[in-house]
């Protein structure tokens, strides 16, 4: 069937392709009184220099931080595990059918069921000398999977000393994780978020 409706297109154009001329140009023809827009912005990006402007960008990301929770120094070894489940507090409705809650207010689960944390997440102050020794000669941050937070510090010279990126900690994140001290070091067990208190020098 769909053969026999392809051969029947084909034919009721094939005399229209037949007939087709070049008509050429018809009437007065002008060149183009503006600039190319695409030559406008080459000439304009030449005039910037971008190394300023990077410098610039860089040093405004850099300047910009944000709010982050100054913790106390781990004064002891501590290993403690701490259950990550989470009860609602509204209801969740069905994407498919809004009017059906899918998950009900009061409901809890433990996403640490469900998913596994690619690596371990360490919180430290880059901003005590004995902690950024630490961190200096810690494998966790040879591990790309890992993820450094700071809690104090100048992140933009700790990332130059690590040569990795690093990111504050977030408030939410630290009361989220239950760390009381740094450094800390959270790391998936099972079901359970294992957090390691380290003593420094």
């Amino acid at each position: 069937m769909i053969k026999i409706v392809l051969s029947a297109i084909l034919l009721f154009c094939v005399p229209a392709w037949s007939y087709a001329n070049v008509l050429g140009s018809v009437g007065k023809t002008f060149p183009f009184a503006e600039r190319d827009a695409l030559s406008e912005v080459e000439d304009k990006a030449k005039q910037v220099d971008w190394k300023k402007e990077m410098d610039s960008l860089k040093e405004k990301v850099v300047k910009r931080r944000p709010e982050i929770v100054k913790l106390p120094r781990t004064v002891a070894d501590r290993v403690r595990r701490i259950d990550m489940s989470y009860t609602l507090d509204i209801d969740i409705p069905d994407p498919r059918d809004i009017s059906r809650v899918l998950y009900p207010k009061g409901f809890s689960f433990n996403p640490l069921q469900y998913m596994t944390l690619p690596g371990c997440v360490v919180f430290a102050d880059a901003g005590d000398r004995g902690q950024m020794a630490w961190l200096r000669k810690n494998a966790y941050v040879k591990e790309s999977a890992s993820k450094i937070l700071l809690t104090g510090g100048d992140i933009g010279k700790t990332e130059q000393i690590l040569s990795r990126p690093l990111f504050y900690a977030d408030p939410a994140l630290v009361e989220r994780f239950e760390i009381m001290a740094v450094p800390s070091v959270a790391c998936q067990k099972g079901v359970s978020l294992e957090i390691h208190e380290i003593l420094v020098p």
